[in-house]
């Protein structure tokens, strides 16, 4: 990248050696702006321009999958959620929940911060036994309570920032693996008799 620029003609390295000199010899300063002003090009000018061009692709990115998703939830349709309105009593969650059947799923997940709504696949509420049903939307119930879409959020933000960062990434993964486990063991827990088999249908959040 350096030798393109170079061979463009314009003036590319470190303040030290001949940009530095020249800089100096034309009367400017040696902050990256400086340089800029006069037409050089610092190498961190670079940089900085390629983790700001990466941060606004990957927050663009997510930006844009979620009004994608979200656009496809718009089109399910209202279920049964008197289940899911007992849970939420005995849960002590206090906002109001919808539930809703979608086509689009294949496993249970939950999306919206100030009004929450379950998404299960098309069918779900009808074919799913009512202790296992109870089971999936007290797990989805757990996420609404604790504001995991909002927790969501801001580890994404974390992972634009941090995107040429590979930890960045790991720690974006074991993250929401970690949410959906402490999910689990929070209905397990509070359940007593509830079985780790009966979450595994439970997909997202």
């Amino acid at each position: 990248l350096l030798s393109i620029l170079q061979k463009l003609g314009l003036p590319v390295g470190g303040h030290e050696g001949p940009v530095a000199a020249a800089a100096e010899a034309a009367g400017v300063g040696g902050s990256d702006g400086a340089l800029a002003a006069h037409g050089y090009i610092h190498y961190t000018m670079i940089l900085k321009f390629i983790w700001i061009a990466g941060a606004i692709g990957f927050a663009v990115y997510f930006i844009i999958t979620y009004i994608r998703n979200l656009y496809k939830f718009k089109e399910s349709l209202p279920a049964d959620g008197s289940v899911a309105e007992s849970w939420a009593e005995r849960l002590g969650v206090h906002r109001k929940v919808k539930v809703r059947e979608s086509d689009y799923i294949n496993s249970p997940l939950t999306y919206g911060i100030f009004r929450p709504v379950i998404l299960v696949p098309a069918g779900a509420v009808d074919m799913i036994e009512e202790e296992q049903l109870g089971y999936i939307f007290a797990h989805e119930l757990v996420h609404i309570k604790r504001f995991d879409s909002l927790a969501k959020i801001f580890v994404m933000l974390a992972v634009c920032v941090n995107w040429f960062n590979p930890f960045a990434w790991i720690m974006y993964s074991l993250v929401n693996r970690d949410i959906e486990l402490s999910c689990d063991e929070a209905v397990v827990r509070r359940l007593g008799n509830a079985s780790p088999d009966n979450l595994q249908t439970n997909g997202r959040q």
